[in-house]
């Protein structure tokens, strides 16, 4: 992740970047980003949201690991609250006029 971003900062394609790390599982250097950490399913979604609030970037890059699931081994988050974040990041990519990815 952190190296995609610096390649296209380094290319002159974005010039400000988030780093959302959904998954439960870290070490990629994204830790110490955006890593929710909320234990309610409720209080991680909102948790995102207060993230991602008027947020200005150009690029918003999502670790999005699924092993936070209910059904893996993390069993915090349902279907519709991954359907959630990705809303709200797709939301707040569009309204600061940048895009959204995930590695």
């Amino acid at each position: 992740m952190a190296i995609a971003l610096l390649a296209l900062r380094g290319e002159g394609l974005i010039s400000a970047a988030l780093v959302l790390d959904i998954a439960l599982h870290f070490g990629d250097g994204t830790v110490n980003i955006h890593n929710p950490s909320e234990r309610s399913r409720e209080e991680y979604v909102q948790q995102v949201g207060h993230i991602l609030s008027g947020v200005q970037v150009d690029l918003i890059g999502i670790s999005a690991g699924f092993d936070n699931h209910i059904d893996d081994w993390g069993g915090l988050l349902e279907t519709e609250d991954y359907f959630a974040i990705g809303t709200m990041v797709h939301q707040t990519s569009r309204a600061s006029g940048g895009g959204c990815f995930t590695p």
